[in-house]
């Protein structure tokens, strides 16, 4: 019989949590008629996109490997296998990221050249509001950098630790 557990949390720290708790209980339950098979954190971003958490993949890869250290023969084969399509999926999660980072650079650059092409042509009160819009774009612009490198940077820490 498949059934599938689907919690939510208020937070990612709670999140990550419920996730080790469930590695845990299957830990202890190993031998017993209950398996889990995959796990997987999903986080909404700022525009509502559900995206994998990169923590939440490393924290499957670790539990996936301390689980086959104790094991051996097919099933420790199987569990190696889950972990390489584990850290498979994160690849492309980081791989995705990375894209996502460049499109939004790309979209800032050309936001900028169309709005310096409109201050060129623009007189009086219209010049005056499209460099405020230069302005307010390009301050959007370096939050939604700041926030995007430092999230690179806590993937980059969480890979490495």
């Amino acid at each position: 019989m498949n059934k599938r557990l689907v919690p939510i949390f208020d937070s990612e720290t709670a999140a990550v949590s419920g996730l080790q708790a469930l590695h845990a209980l299957h830990a202890l339950h190993a031998a017993g008629d209950s398996t889990l098979d995959a796990t997987g954190l999903l986080a909404k971003d700022a525009k509502g996109v559900v995206a994998p958490d990169i923590a939440a993949f490393k924290s499957e890869i670790t539990a996936l490997g301390a689980e086959a250290s104790q094991a051996s023969g097919a099933a420790m084969t199987q569990l190696q296998a889950r972990a390489a399509a584990t850290n498979k999926r994160m690849d492309g999660a980081m791989r995705r990221a990375r894209q996502r980072v460049d499109a939004l650079r790309q979209e800032a650059d050309a936001k900028a050249g169309s709005l310096r092409l409109q201050r060129s042509q623009a007189k009086g009160d219209v010049k005056t509001r499209v460099e405020d819009r230069m302005q307010h774009v390009k301050s959007a612009c370096h939050v939604r950098g700041a926030r995007l490198s430092h999230a690179w940077n806590l993937t980059n820490n969480a890979l490495t630790a």
